[in-house]
């Protein structure tokens, strides 16, 4: 049997065992995962294990910094971004997908981990006055809230994201950077400190929400709705078409300037797309184990 038909046979298979003992996934709720934390400037102990502990949805520090610092910072980085493009240097995100890096909606400035190889350029650099000082922020912040703290300084770590409408997905892209199950000893979270937000949504919508969708499962609840699943990790528009009807309603979490956001990547999360103007984000991975200092990865 070649690959193609192997992999045919496996999605038949989920298919089938999904939908003879599928529960729907709404079932997978559980009522303390619905709460976000809403701190103003500053990250606090307490809401950063909630989170790592999987006892919030969410930490959404407003104003983490000033609108001004964000909006002169996307400026700078919406610049470089059009000098490497007139450049010929590709700034697209490579988003992992159970089909290898496939292209999104989102660009970058620099070379994130996922994305680098032995043939990637050096040349494009963030501007470190800028990228530098907000990532020290950010670590600095993590690593004052965490009582292991972080084990690296490294402030290579985050990266700019650009996104510019119109975007593909209009309700956003439904997906998740891990299908690990949620654990209270481990996890992989991200951490995003929006700088410019969009000008005009898709159909009169908030350009600026978050959405995440509190899911919780077990090993046997992921065997039973592995069809459904398994499309957290593509991107095609029937998988996230039949998210949409199968996932129900996420949590919105209303986004502005300047704001600081943590989340469970193991859930599924997308941030609302829109028709005019640009996003810009920096945004880093977070390694959590208990007991142990927090790893921070692009």
């Amino acid at each position: 049997m070649n690959s193609s038909s192997r992999s045919s046979a496996i999605k038949n298979m989920f298919s089938l065992l999904e939908s003879s003992f599928g529960s729907p996934l709404s079932l997978f709720r559980s009522a303390d995962t619905h709460k976000v934390i809403t701190l103003h400037k500053t990250l606090t102990s307490p809401a950063l294990t909630s989170l790592l502990t999987h006892k919030a949805l969410c930490v959404h520090v407003k104003n983490f910094i000033p609108s001004s610092l964000a909006n002169s910072s996307s400026s700078t980085f919406l610049e470089l971004e059009k000098q490497l493009k007139q450049s010929g240097k590709n700034t697209n995100w490579k988003v992992s997908t159970s089909m290898g890096l496939e292209s999104s909606d989102v660009h970058t400035i620099g070379v994130p981990s996922n994305m680098s190889s032995s043939s990637s350029s050096s040349e494009i650099n963030p501007p470190p006055s800028i990228l530098s000082s907000l990532t020290k922020k950010i670590i600095s912040t993590l690593s004052s809230a965490h009582p292991e703290g972080c084990t690296s300084s490294d402030t290579n770590k985050i990266f700019p994201r650009l996104m510019h409408g119109p975007t593909r997905w209009r309700s956003g892209f439904i997906h998740v950077d891990s299908l690990e199950l949620l654990s209270d000893n481990e996890g992989t979270f991200s951490v995003n400190l929006y700088l410019k937000q969009p000008d005009e949504g898709w159909d009169n919508t908030d350009p600026g929400t978050l959405k995440i969708w509190p899911l919780k499962y077990s090993r046997l609840d992921f065997y039973k709705n592995a069809q459904t699943l398994s499309q957290l990790t593509t991107t095609t528009s029937e998988g996230q078409m039949d998210l949409l009807k199968k996932l129900g309603q996420p949590i919105t979490i209303p986004i502005e300037e300047g704001d600081l956001c943590l989340i469970c990547v193991q859930r599924p999360h997308a941030v609302t797309g829109f028709k005019k103007g640009s996003r810009v984000s920096l945004q880093g991975f977070v390694e959590y184990k208990r007991g142990e200092g927090l790893i921070v990865e692009s």
